[in-house]
């Protein structure tokens, strides 16, 4: 948006504020903007220059606490995440449009993930050997977002704000959005934004107007009240994670960028029609919105476990995560002023195929250890312990190891789902909220069901095809 000079762009702290001139030239005081035609555009991730920790309070899990960090700096969780970067498969973004939301597929979706990736393709000696780029099931090494070069790892901020952080049109203001206000104004029916206020760095409130939009979280807004959208902060989901720890029978060095994915014919080999069809017949008491945002049961294409392999001196070992769960969670603040302190459940497991799907996915986990040539570089159980988890353990122990030490893989999306209305959708398809005149989400809780993959590939691709809609829609001259 810098790259247009009629624009100041505010980054007060965790947010990006994007501000269009009016006809004069007036400089822009620090905590006010009063003077100035302002379009609001926060970014799509947390940016408070510190890290906190976040929990999960599952309710279903004995109330564990789960410790879930989030990236506060300038570029969000991009700053401390794996680094790991998979699309996700053609189907998950295809499912997308299918449910309502026209524009919204692969294909289209495509030249937005090539335009913020530098990706070398296998060489052809590699390609000779059998390796493969062209989908994501199978054995292979993940793609990460690090320079290469450099050796470093290229956060969202790295990408895209250091490149232009000269710029003179581009401001950073110390201090957290509070809210966002509004007045009395009105467009037909619709709630219009006239501003935010925000706190400076030693914690005083200051306010900018905004005649254009503003885009933001909207459980802490309580816009999701004001205009009647139910569905904000529910519909979170996650995938659940286990881990499976060995002592090495040698010593290791380095890391092991090495994945595996299977589909459900991998996981349910010849039980899958069955369990499809079964599936489909439950969907109903599951949940009619459920039923309605999956738009049936499981699909042979689809990508529903990884399995990432780790080493680290003399451990070695593996998590593994089914990808496509269908227990659903939520996400809301206890009170507008505990915004690092969210009440988070995550719902894992209440859905009983998520149970069958864990246990068939962490009994080929286990096994995988105990096949040539793994078998020789692993010991000894150490997580959960060769007690609690034998090689022929029954189906109630590993139901008792997957329910007591279940865990997030912090790939959070769907609290903000872009859907029709009525399907409990908040954001429509040009990511506005529904209901207001000029209120965008622009983040991960807008992806209204998992991807196969990684979240941040996806919120990558979102954020540039968002950022085409606004300025097709936003002309600044």
């Amino acid at each position: 948006m810098t790259s247009n000079e009629r624009l100041v762009v505010l980054v007060p702290s965790w947010m990006i504020i994007h501000c269009a001139h009016q006809q004069h030239t007036s400089s822009l005081p620090s905590s006010r903007a009063e003077n100035f035609h302002l379009w609001l555009w926060f970014w799509f991730d947390y940016s408070i220059a510190r890290r906190t920790i976040l929990t999960f309070r599952d309710i279903r899990q004995s109330d564990r606490i789960i410790a879930h960090p989030a990236g506060k700096a300038l570029g969000g969780t991009t700053v401390i995440n794996g680094l790991y970067y998979i699309r996700g498969d053609k189907a998950n973004y295809d499912a997308w449009e299918r449910l309502g939301n026209p524009g919204w597929n692969w294909n289209t979706l495509l030249p937005y993930f090539l335009r913020t990736e530098n990706f070398a393709i296998p060489t052809s000696a590699q390609q000779a050997a059998r390796i493969t780029y062209s989908q994501t099931r199978g054995y292979g090494s993940y793609p990460k977002t690090l320079d290469q070069e450099a050796s470093v790892r290229e956060s969202a901020a790295r990408a895209y704000y250091e490149p232009i952080d000269g710029r003179q049109n581009l401001r950073i203001i110390q201090g957290t959005v509070k809210r966002i206000t509004s007045g009395d104004s009105v467009s037909g029916s619709e709630f219009v934004a006239t501003g935010v206020e925000h706190t400076d760095v030693n914690g005083n409130l200051r306010s900018v107007t905004v005649k254009r939009e503003v885009i933001f979280l909207l459980d802490r807004s309580n816009i999701g009240t004001k205009v009647g959208l139910p569905g904000v902060g529910e519909g979170f989901q996650d995938q659940p994670l286990w881990v499976l720890m060995f002592q090495a029978s040698n010593g290791f060095t380095g890391n092991v960028p090495s994945a595996a994915f299977a589909n459900a014919d991998d996981i349910f080999e010849g039980d899958t029609e069955s369990i499809a069809a079964a599936t489909r017949g439950k969907l109903a008491t599951w949940s009619q919105a459920i039923a309605k945002r999956l738009n049936g049961g499981v699909s042979t294409d689809a990508l529903i476990a990884e399995f990432e392999f780790f080493s680290q001196g003399d451990i070695i070992g593996s998590v593994f995560s089914p990808t496509l769960p269908f227990s659903w969670g939520s996400v809301h603040l206890n009170a507008a002023a505990e915004i690092d302190n969210p009440t988070i459940d995550p719902n894992f497991l209440s859905i009983g195929f998520d149970m069958r799907a864990a246990l068939k996915v962490g009994k080929i986990a286990r096994k995988i250890w105990d096949t040539q040539p793994l078998s020789k570089l692993a010991g000894t159980l150490l997580n959960p312990g060769e007690a609690a988890l034998p090689l022929n353990a029954t189906d109630a122990q590993w139901t008792e190891f997957l329910t007591s030490s279940v865990g997030p893989a912090f790939h959070c999306i769907g609290a903000c789902a872009m859907l029709p209305r009525e399907m409990g959708g908040v954001v429509d398809p040009t990511l506005k909220v529904y209901g207001t005149a000029n209120v965008r989400v622009i983040d991960a809780p807008v992806i209204s069901h998992l991807m196969s993959g990684h979240s941040s590939a996806a919120v990558y691709a979102l954020a540039e095809k968002a950022a085409d809609i606004i300025k097709k829609g936003h002309v600044v001259m």
